[in-house]
Parts: structure tokens; sequence; C-alpha cells
């Protein structure tokens, strides 16, 4: 069996907003105005990160459209995620700061993950 390099990037989770709104208002290229509704929830139970965005479009100052989208991540501790790559086959040669191979995660929002097949 051929031995392979398995690189891979997570945020990492230790950074992760509990909860926080966020408001944003914008214009387009034509100058028509839209506002943008952040929720953010966390849930430890489940390890899912839950995003709940409205657009509000505006023309005129009347509201034209409103949108709404969810987005639900789910996240993994370092410790299950190493247990994880080890259970199939890998062991991780190193752990970095974003793609630019700075040497800890630490002080990172992305861990960047290089694995071995073993």
């Amino acid at each position: 069996m051929e031995k392979g390099v398995f690189i891979f990037d997570i945020m990492d989770p230790s950074i992760l907003i509990k909860s926080k709104e966020l408001n944003r208002t914008v214009k387009d290229e034509n100058n028509n105005k839209y506002h943008i509704f952040y929720k953010i929830s966390y849930k430890p139970a489940t390890q899912i990160q839950h995003y709940q965005i409205t657009r509000k479009f505006f023309k005129n100052q009347k509201i034209t459209e409103e949108r709404l989208s969810t987005i639900n991540l789910r996240f993994t501790s370092l410790q299950v995620l190493k247990k994880t790559i080890h259970t199939n086959g890998f062991k991780i040669l190193h752990i970095h700061t974003g793609w630019k191979e700075k040497p800890s995660y630490a002080d990172g929002h992305k861990m960047v993950l290089v694995c071995e097949k073993v």
C-alpha cells in the first residue's frame, strides 16, 4: 500500500461565537439598500452553531423583498478529531494555524491538519 498525505482544514471550535446578533446595511451597484441581520447561537450538547440570516431589500425606502436563510455548522473538539483520524488509519504530522504553516493553532481561527496514512 502506498503512503499518502491528507491535508484539510477546520474551524477551531474554541473560537466559536456562543451567542451574537449583528446588523449591517449595505448598498448595491444601483444604490439600492439592503439590510442583513445575523443571529448566531451555539448548542454545546449537539456541537452545532446555528446561523439565522435575514435579508431585507429596499427600493425607495420601502421593503421590496425579505429572505430568510439558515446555516447549521457542526464542530468537533480536537480530542475527538484526533481519535477519529487515528481510528481511520492516519497519524497527524502537523497542526498549523491557517495555510501559512504557523506551528500552533492556539491563536488562529482555522486548524490545518497534515496527516499521513500509516
